[in-house]
């Protein structure tokens, strides 16, 4: 990439004839300017390069990893079109390599547009890999590090064989094959860039693709979670743990369709009114939560049914018993209920019904039946506690 990413990068377009050309026209200026101070090809082109890296660290204020990935990119581009151009200039003039080094000695035309070709050659370049669709990919290679990694080494390499084939011009005849030797040398090395940048460009778009994957995967398995805790809270009564009055309708129905026999049990708590009006809401609270930690501990996990209904009311159903074995459950529920109402300070007392289910009976009927059943018994309780009952 170029210092134009850099704009392109920050502001989300290409303003190419304010930015890019003032910065064309710029570094050209400084480079010629090095040029006829006299130090040398690779002289000029170091202090170039430091020039580059202030320029954006300073001007731009690209981070400094980005800098110096942008300043190899700039160097490997400028210096092998530069050594291009003199390559084959030095064909087409009949003249020696080393002496398109020093633009200053002699003076002379040719080697200002040998210079000029090879600066226009880098800026379109430039241009090329600015564009949006070419940006992209640089972008997923930046956050790549890996695969940043490998390319900086490649240009290091190609950079150190550019950097010897300078220093050896002056040692260079004016043999043919010594020029053509550099000319393929130079195109050997753009296109081994070219190949670098494709291939870690590719890699870190896989990279991205995977790290999108996983981070996919596990946006996915917390919505995962998140289900399972709703579809739990959707089943689940919140206050007393056991299920609610749909998913417990539901567990019925299923026991209906596979004919299943089992008997449905109506629970209601009397005096649940009295206590949360006398006693205050948190003792009713604890009233429910007692009721239903026994009915559970009644029940077999992985075969019985504990919802609360409504209120004050609870269903159970116990598959696969007797009526009798169901009434002695419930006795002992009882029982353990005046247990804890003594313990707790609670006056706690259950009506309840009983039903076995029979084929063809749908739900409103035996939930009917067991009703009345439940409101005999309340009638009983009630003639013994009018105040605590109503």
């Amino acid at each position: 990439m170029t210092m134009l990413y850099a704009v392109l990068q920050r502001t989300g377009k290409v303003a190419f004839w304010k930015d890019t050309l003032l910065l064309t026209v710029g570094n050209f200026l400084y480079f010629t300017l090095l040029n006829y101070m006299g130090h040398g090809l690779l002289n000029n082109w170091l202090l170039f390069c430091l020039f580059f890296y202030a320029e954006g660290c300073v001007l731009f204020q690209v981070p400094i990893r980005e800098m110096v990935f942008l300043t190899m990119q700039v160097s490997l581009c400028t210096l092998s079109n530069i050594l291009f151009y003199y390559a084959l200039f030095s064909i087409l003039l009949n003249q020696s390599l080393s002496y398109f080094l020093n633009i200053m000695e002699p003076i002379d035309f040719m080697k200002f547009l040998a210079l000029t070709l090879s600066y226009i050659s880098t800026s379109f370049a430039f241009r090329f890999y600015a564009k949006e669709k070419n940006c992209v990919p640089m972008r997923h290679l930046i956050a790549s590090m890996g695969q940043l990694h490998f390319l900086m080494l490649a240009m290091i390499t190609l950079l150190g064989y550019l950097a010897l084939l300078g220093f050896f011009y002056t040692g260079f005849g004016n043999t043919l094959a010594a020029k053509l030797w550099s000319l393929l040398t130079c195109v050997y090395v753009s296109l081994s860039y070219v190949l670098s940048v494709r291939f870690a460009t590719r890699l870190s778009y896989f990279y991205c693709l995977d790290r999108e994957n996983i981070d996919m995967g596990k946006r996915l398995a917390q919505y995962m979670r998140e289900e399972e805790l709703l579809a739990k809270a959707a089943e689940q009564d919140e206050l007393t743990g056991v299920r609610t009055r749909q998913a417990g309708e539901q567990f019925l129905q299923d026991l209906m369709e596979r004919k299943r026999n089992f008997i449905l049990c109506i629970v209601d708590l009397d005096g649940l009114k009295y206590v949360n009006d006398h006693l205050g809401h948190q003792k009713g609270d604890q009233y429910l939560l007692t009721v239903a930690h026994v009915l559970e501990e009644s029940c077999r996990h992985d075969r019985d049914l504990v919802c609360r209904y409504g209120g004050d009311e609870f269903l159970v159903a116990y598959v696969g018993l007797r009526e009798e074995d169901v009434l002695w459950v419930m006795q002992c529920v009882k029982e353990k209920i005046s247990l804890r109402a003594q313990e707790l300070g609670i006056p706690m007392e259950l009506s309840y019904g009983i039903q076995l289910w029979q084929d063809g009976m749908t739900f409103g009927t035996l939930f009917t039946e067991v009703d009345q059943k439940m409101y005999q018994m309340k009638h009983q309780h009630r003639t013994h506690r009018p105040e605590f009952i109503r």
